[in-house]
């Protein structure tokens, strides 16, 4: 993931759980701290910016789940 993603996924995240998903591109962008053409350089839909963020979690969280279900394994 590019810095300038890593960037705008850590700010509209917060915003994401505050308001869901009945958000505006433009309003993305300002609470993001990003101007509309950068957001739309990036990504085409809020659609794609809410599954590049759900991914993004994802690949965070899979490490846990196998870790955690390697401990189960092994405790049997």
């Amino acid at each position: 993931m590019r810095p300038e993603e890593k960037k705008f996924f850590s700010r509209l995240s917060e915003y994401f759980r505050s308001t869901g998903f009945k958000i505006s591109m433009a309003e993305i962008a300002d609470s993001a701290q990003f101007v509309m053409g950068t957001v739309c350089r990036f990504f085409k839909s809020k659609e794609g910016i809410y599954i590049s963020l759900v991914d993004e979690k994802v690949e965070e969280l899979l490490p846990l789940f196998k870790r955690r279900h390697q401990q189960r394994i092994d405790h049997f």
